[in-house]
C-alpha cells in the first residue's frame, strides 16, 4: 500500500513497515516511491510480510470477538 500522510493513513499505515506514506502530495514522490518498491525486493517482501500479518490478527474474527467482549466486561464492570 502507497498512501499519502493525510487524514487517517497513518493511522493505518505504518511507514516502510505495512506499506509507504508519501510526505507531501506530489505525484514526482508518490512515483519515487512506487519506483522504490518496485526495485527493491526485500522491502517489498518486508511490508508485504508485516501487512498480510498486520491484516490476519487485526480483522481475525476471533480477535475481534475477544476485543468485543473485552470492551463489553470493562464496561458493565464501571456501571456496576
Amino acid at each position: 500500500v502507497i498512501g499519502f500522510r493525510i487524514s487517517s493513513n497513518p493511522e493505518i499505515i505504518e511507514h516502510k513497515e505495512t506499506g509507504v506514506l508519501v510526505d507531501e502530495i506530489s505525484s514526482e514522490r508518490f512515483v519515487e516511491e512506487t519506483l522504490q518498491l518496485i526495485q527493491n525486493d526485500k522491502l517489498r517482501a518486508h511490508i508485504s510480510e508485516n501487512a498480510s500479518a498486520r491484516v490476519r490478527i487485526k480483522f481475525d474474527l476471533d480477535n475481534q470477538a475477544q476485543e468485543m467482549l473485552k470492551k463489553i466486561t470493562e464496561t458493565t464492570t464501571e456501571l456496576l
